[in-house]
């Protein structure tokens, strides 16, 4: 048996020297590498030993069906709620769903909207068509406007930050929640062109509202072309200093059947801000970005919210307003006003 063993050892290395001169750049694998390969091939034919079929009870028909008709009852299920009632674990429920083509879907928060609202939004998009009918540019001469507020604690998207280490380097993200900050920003999207962003604190009331549209607003359209800010139509929300006396007297002055409000010449439908592109596209785009870090102080926050606004290209600000902005109004359409998914 030693004697056995001293030639077994013997062939082994010379195994492994001949494997050193043949491939030089390679590492040499150990003894028991030769030895295990060896095995395998007296025993299956073949130097990579076959995978044994695994009985998967955890997955078996019984529980596939549990799981399935699980879902089928209530599709907002939780796999712990599944693990409760059938007692399949939550990692062999993941498995069954996902062999069985289900996937887990986020649902997104809307305004909740008045039994009113959808005739409105009907009519305002039937208007807004007959303005494209007649005009194939109109919707590049509206300024779509909106504000939001951008606080120092919005959630880190963690899901695209990786970190590739041998091993793991154990890092955190220090988020100061005890010391809370926010800034209001208006921005607005004309012909492809994004206008601002303008940073305001406290809350928008009529007076400084006022004050934005004859002196700031100007100013931040000069770098839009003359003949695009003759012929602009500027939308807004249903704000309360939006719908102040002294604002649309204003906008009727400088904006004479120009623009649509709730008490604009084109009635704006209330609660209805996913049909307009700082809505559906910029102020998700914008705090996805700024919130992959976070963030230090106020300085920071602006900076950030600037340099996000400022590497947006004018063909992806087009294609929002434009053909991506046609099939909002189409799917609002074919949900009779209602609210729809936005899912294109």
């Amino acid at each position: 048996m030693f004697y056995f063993w001293k030639i077994t050892f013997a062939l082994l290395e010379e195994a492994k020297r001949v494997y050193a001169r043949r491939y030089p750049h390679r590492r040499v694998p150990d003894a028991k590498t030769f030895s295990s390969l060896c095995k395998n091939l007296r025993e299956y034919g073949s130097f990579i030993k076959p995978k044994r079929d695994r009985n998967r009870t955890a997955t078996n028909d019984e529980n596939i069906a549990a799981v399935i008709q699980q879902v089928d009852n209530n599709p907002k299920i939780s796999l712990s709620e599944i693990k409760e009632n059938t007692g399949v674990t939550i990692s062999s429920s993941w498995r069954i769903l996902h062999r069985n083509s289900f996937h887990p879907y986020k649902s997104k928060l809307v305004h909740k909207l008045e039994p009113g609202d959808y005739a409105r939004r009907m009519y305002f998009l039937a208007t807004l068509s007959d303005f494209y009918s007649q005009d194939a540019n109109f919707l590049s001469k509206i300024l779509w406007s909106d504000e939001s507020q951008f606080q120092n604690n919005g959630i880190v998207n963690r899901h695209n930050c990786r970190f590739w280490f041998e091993n793991h380097p154990r890092w955190i993200t220090e988020r100061g929640n005890q010391r809370i900050f926010s800034n209001n920003v208006w921005c607005s999207i004309l012909n492809g062109f994004l206008i601002g962003p303008y940073f305001y604190e406290g809350t928008l009331n009529a007076d400084r509202y006022l004050r934005f549209l004859q002196t700031t607003l100007p100013e931040l359209l000069e770098e839009v072309p003359l003949d695009t800010r003759m012929n602009m139509w500027l939308q807004h929300d249903g704000a309360p200093a939006h719908n102040a006396q002294k604002v649309t007297r204003d906008l009727n002055r400088e904006y004479p059947n120009r623009w649509f409000g709730i008490n604009g010449p084109v009635r704006w439908p209330a609660r209805s801000p996913d049909i307009t592109p700082p809505d559906y596209f910029l102020w998700g785009y914008l705090k996805n970005v700024i919130y992959e870090e976070p963030i230090e102080d106020m300085a920071d926050l602006i900076n950030k919210i600037s340099a996000a606004c400022a590497a947006i290209t004018r063909r992806t600000l087009l294609q929002v307003t434009q053909a991506h902005l046609l099939k909002v109004f189409d799917s609002c359409v074919r949900a009779d006003g209602h609210n729809f998914e936005q899912n294109f």
